[in-house]
């Protein structure tokens, strides 16, 4: 199985029948402790022997390096704020780490059938709608479980309709703002976790319909502030409302664009890998595997529904990787005018796991 063309393992084990399997070095590895300077953020990680890596990023030129040993992690982490014990030697990837060809062989039952093993069996339902970075604000309080209002720092910019995310630890929140009271901020979902007042929060919006012919509008999310999180994103949802008809040859209802609609993944490991650009409905349909125009009601708009299934052998084959160490993010840059849309937004799916 490849994950972002990258080989993955999927079963370790021994047995009587035997066979190569390939992947990477580190997918052995799990997340244990960060510390972060003033110069540099470091992720440690330690496999099941007590063999560790460390990924550290300048926060000047923004570039990754790492440094493995063996003796646990903990020979190495002093603490949240100080930067590892002892001389290391410091590399790219492919300088610590020899690229594994040939690991455990399969296991087999004696009934001839292939030990399988889940890697993430603990992952949680990825649903979550692109956005773009307008502000950040703080909260003057904790929220509990099941809170659908918080209290945001004066000045935060709030207003109904926008979009706030939330992030801390492994966690990630995002509501539509349903009332603002001043600082007191009503959410239309209520909250699966117990942020406090160091989580990393901020506001946008969702709806695509913009200007973005004279200056692009970047709508996006990532595992970005998370800690050892992982995300795969199985697929796209792209819904556009408009009050005029549509067919394959317009964008919504309106002219062929110009420039298109660009989706795209990026990071510091890879700064800009594309993913597609559309200008038409008809381009969605030929990147799509799923295409529904639905007719205006009475009172309603009509409307376009694509879904881009990334995996599988019969769609892209691959999905898409986000993981918070190297700040990936998925993002659809809009670079005309849609502003006389009614509506677009962006939907990504799949799961999210900490590693």
């Amino acid at each position: 199985m490849l994950i972002d063309n990258k080989p993955y393992i999927g079963f370790i084990g021994g047995g009587s029948s035997s066979g190569p399997s390939a992947g990477k070095e580190t997918d052995a590895y799990s997340y244990q402790a960060k510390s972060e300077t003033a110069t540099h953020v470091y992720w440690f990680f330690e496999d099941g022997d007590g063999n560790w890596y460390i990924r550290r990023k300048n926060n000047s030129t923004g570039v990754h390096s790492f440094s493995k040993g063996i003796d646990g992690y903990i020979t190495v982490y002093v603490n949240a704020t100080t930067a590892p014990w002892g001389t290391l030697t410091w590399g790219t990837y492919d300088q610590i780490f020899e690229i594994v060809g040939v690991t455990s062989p399969l296991s087999f039952d004696s009934n001839g059938s292939l030990n399988v093993n889940v890697t993430d069996p603990h992952s949680e339902t990825l649903l979550l709608y692109l956005h773009t970075h307008a502000g950040t604000f703080t909260i003057t309080s904790n929220v509990a479980l099941g809170d659908d209002t918080f209290t945001a720092t004066g000045g935060h910019g709030i207003t109904v309709g926008d979009f706030i995310v939330f992030k801390e630890n492994s966690r990630y929140f995002q509501s539509e703002v349903a009332s603002v009271a001043n600082n007191v901020i009503g959410l239309n979902s209520p909250f699966d976790y117990a942020f406090t007042t160091l989580a990393n929060c901020y506001r946008g919006i969702t709806n695509m319909a913009v200007d973005g012919s004279s200056s692009p509008v970047i709508f996006g999310c990532s595992p970005r502030l998370l800690t050892g999180v992982k995300w795969h994103i199985t697929s796209l949802s792209i819904e556009i409302m408009d009050n005029a008809t549509m067919d394959d040859s317009l964008f919504g209802g309106i002219s062929r664009l110009a420039k298109g609609v660009h989706i795209r993944k990026t990071g510091t490991d890879i700064p800009w890998k594309n993913i597609a650009t559309v200008r038409t409905n008809g381009g969605l349909r030929m990147r799509g595997d799923h295409t529904e125009y639905v007719a205006k009601a009475p009172s309603g708009y009509y409307s376009l529904i694509e879904n881009l299934t990334l995996g599988g052998a019969d769609n892209n084959g691959t999905i898409i990787e986000l993981d918070s160490v190297s700040e990936d993010w998925i993002q659809v840059i809009v670079r005309d005018n849609l502003s006389a849309l009614y509506r677009m937004r962006v939907l990504v799916k799949g799961n999210s796991f900490i590693y």
